[in-house]
Parts: structure tokens; sequence; C-alpha cells
């Protein structure tokens, strides 16, 4: 394990000490992020094996709390997890910012220590839900069918029906679970997935889009139903996550039908990075649950300077 002492200009305090430590061991990671699943679906995916090798993990303990940084390489592109006291948090981006372009998942007290490394943009809400095998009934009023890659050009043409470029390929769709509705031959509704972890027993149900003349009839539903019943059942999983607010328009996901053990706002932003590439390879206790938001994140704005030793290194906020 490699450890970094880090000096980190706080809220309150002129200066906080961290340590800051490469997590590789899969159980430490698991006894970290299982207490917060709804929270932490995502990050607890990327322990299977397959993606696991593409993820860098980092932790900061420190005066004021513990933090948690992931930076994942595998799914549908890079992504950056973060979790636990803001500061120690900050402290850890202050030296693995991570990749230049990702998606990255924090909460609404996190924003201000990343907006002092990430420019952020193009706020929106999301929403979170998860549903257990006990808890789901299936709405099975409209047939759905399986997708695969060899119906990329559809999906993609589903998925860029409001003008927007999709650049899913077919190894994305392959990799997940997804489920169509076609009406008069078309594809007009999808839903799908983020992860799937079978040895984690979670999964993460999004991309939940309907065609713009195709709304208001149930579709979007159909196609999470089907989504997650196949993952609760052929999959046996303790828990599916929902995130209906990603690319869920014209989305409507009744309760009764689809029920929330969890149920938080918050957002989505584009997030240029002023500087040049870091490297990608490169909560605190009894905190509020806040809830999650999330980010498209590049390259952050260099406010801080290091220094090299053959131990440790160390960081000075400018």
């Amino acid at each position: 394990m490699a450890e970094r002492e880090v000096r980190w200009q706080g809220a309150f305090r002129s200066r906080y000490d961290y340590v800051v430590q490469t997590l590789r061991d899969r159980d430490q990671i698991r006894e970290l992020l299982r207490p917060r699943v709804e929270y932490t679906a995502y990050a607890l995916g990327q322990l299977e094996p397959g993606l696991f090798e593409r993820t860098r993990w980092y932790r900061a303990v420190g005066d004021t709390g513990v933090g948690l940084v992931l930076h994942s390489r595998g799914g549908l592109g890079d992504a950056t997890f973060v979790m636990g006291d803001p500061d120690a948090v900050a402290a850890i981006l202050s030296i693995h910012p991570g990749p230049a372009h990702t998606y990255a998942t924090c909460q609404p007290q996190h924003v201000d220590h990343l907006q002092r490394v990430y420019r952020l943009a193009n706020k929106q809400p999301m929403i979170r839900m998860a549903v257990t095998p006990n808890e789901f009934r299936p709405c099975n009023d409209i047939p759905t069918i399986p997708l695969s890659g060899v119906d990329i050009r559809r999906i993609n043409a589903l998925y860029g029906s409001e003008g927007g470029p999709s650049y899913y390929i077919p190894e994305h769709i392959d990799a997940g679970v997804y489920r169509g509705v076609v009406a008069g031959g078309r594809l007009v509704a999808i839903a799908g997935t983020h992860v799937v972890s079978r040895h984690e027993g979670v999964a993460v149900v999004g991309n939940v889009f309907t065609h713009p003349a195709y709304r208001g009839h149930g579709f979007a539903t159909a196609a999470t139903s089907a989504v997650t019943d196949h993952l609760l059942g052929l999959l046996r999983l303790r828990r599916a996550d929902r995130r209906p607010q990603e690319h869920a328009r014209g989305a409507r996901l009744p309760p009764a039908r689809l029920p929330r053990s969890v149920r938080t706002g918050g957002s989505e932003r584009d997030a240029p990075r002023t500087n040049g590439a870091h490297e990608h390879p490169s909560p605190r206790p009894g905190g509020n649950p806040w809830p999650p938001v999330s980010w498209l994140i590049r390259k952050p704005l260099p406010l801080i300077s290091a220094r090299r030793s053959p131990v440790a290194r160390k960081v000075r906020s400018s």
C-alpha cells in the first residue's frame, strides 16, 4: 500500500494534514462501500473481475475524516466516484485527479471542493432509486425485446432522436443487459445497465430513453421493468440500483411497480480541465446520507503545486 502525505487548505482551517493511500485489496474496499450500497452501487460493480483490473482506488485519512476516490476505465468509459469527507476527497484529487475526460459521481457537499480542481457545467438533476427482489413487482403490460450488439444501429438512432450524437458500440450493449420496446417495426424505447456485478450482487440500471413521438405510453416503464426483472431473477442480485433521470426523457416509473427504497436528488455537469493531462492510475463516520450528484469532468485547474521526495509527495494549496 502506497502512502503520501498531503497538506490541503480546507474550508475552515488554513491547513489540514492527510495520508493518501492507494487501495488494492477488494475486501478492504468492499467494507468501505457496503454500508451505503444505494450510493455506492456503481463503485461496488467495479470490483467485478475484468473491471477491477481497470480501476484505481485512493483513500485519504486525516484531520477532518476519511475520503475515497475511484477512477475507473471499464464499462461505458472513464468514470470517477467520490465519497466521504469533502476535504479528504479534495486532498486525493489534488494529486490523483484522474483522466482528462471522465464521468463522475459525487454528492452536494463535494461540489465546492471539486470546483477547486475542475470546471463544472451543464447541471442536470438525478434521482436514485433501489429495489430488491422482495419489493419488485414487474410490469408485463407491454411486450419488450432483448437487445444485443447487432442492434447497435437502431439503438444509436433512438438515443440520437433528439438531435444529439450517440456513440454506443456493440461491446457496450453485449456487456450489459438491454431491453427495448418496438412499435410499428421501430425501436421506440430502451433501458439498459451501467454495470452488472454477479460477484457483488448489484447492478446499476440506466440509459432509459423513449423516442419523443412515443412518450406517455409506459414504454420506458416496461423496458426498465424488463431489465430489472432479468437482473433480479436470472442473476439473483441482492439489489438493483436505478438512475432513471439519466437519459430518462419521457420515462415515468410508478413507485407501485418499481418501489423505491431510496429517493435522492442530484445533478450532473460538463467540466473541462484547464491544464495538461494527469495520470489515470490515476465516510465520514456518522455523516449525513446526502443525495448523489453526477458530473462529466475534464481537466483540473492548476491550483496546487507538488514536490516529489523518495518517500512521499507533499502538496500545498496555493
